[in-house]
């Protein structure tokens, strides 16, 4: 249900970075084939395991994430062997656990593509659009989504992502890259959390 949402809210807000010039459209294109292959897969994988299993993947991949951030950035486009794979996992947790994947994909744009959080906060949105469609239409196909609670999100949503976007652009990169760490932290230890104490 979470995905209806959060594919709502990357189109709202990767269309106001657009026209502020902070997306990088073009580098976006080819991490998105792999975050979507990886997102569908993530749907089948979590309609047919579930729970405990995909967290503790998720608490992995964010402490990764938020270790990944405390690194310089290297320069360069992303490409090579590293990034396929990388992009591919981010997608598939994205796709398992509702999310949009942005608190992945921006850490990845920074260390591999050597973008600013600026940059990468901003183009990873345009990931998520692509990504989120796919995962959107796949939860549906399997009868996941519950259109009531989507409806409600979706109002709250509207006026979030008008307002991020606007945000951003007056932090600095350390603020930035503070917030995120603290995004990246907080989600790992609410997933642990519920596995401790045998949430499904």
């Amino acid at each position: 249900t979470s995905k209806l949402a959060v594919t709502l809210t990357a189109y709202i807000a990767a269309a106001t970075y657009l026209r502020r010039g902070a997306l990088r459209l073009k580098r976006a294109l080819r991490p998105s084939a792999f975050t979507t292959a990886g997102s569908l897969a993530g749907v089948a994988f979590l309609h047919r395991v579930g729970g405990p299993p995909v967290k503790m993947m998720f608490v992995a991949a964010s402490i990764a994430a938020y270790a990944n951030m405390l690194r310089r950035p290297r320069g360069g486009e992303v490409r090579g062997y590293v990034a396929p794979p990388l992009f591919t996992l981010a997608g598939f947790l994205a796709g398992c656990t509702g999310l949009g994947g942005g608190f992945l994909y921006t850490p990845l744009l920074c260390s591999l593509a050597g973008m600013s959080v600026h940059e990468a906060a901003a183009t990873s949105l345009a990931i998520i659009a692509v990504t989120s469609t796919a995962a959107s239409i796949g939860h549906l196909g399997l009868g996941h989504v519950d259109l009531n609670y989507a409806a409600a999100l979706l109002v709250g949503v509207c006026v979030g992502a008008s307002i991020g976007p606007r945000a951003s652009s007056r932090a600095g990169e350390g603020a930035l890259r503070a917030a995120l760490g603290v995004a990246l932290l907080a989600a790992s230890a609410s997933m642990a959390y519920s596995v401790a104490v045998g949430a499904p």
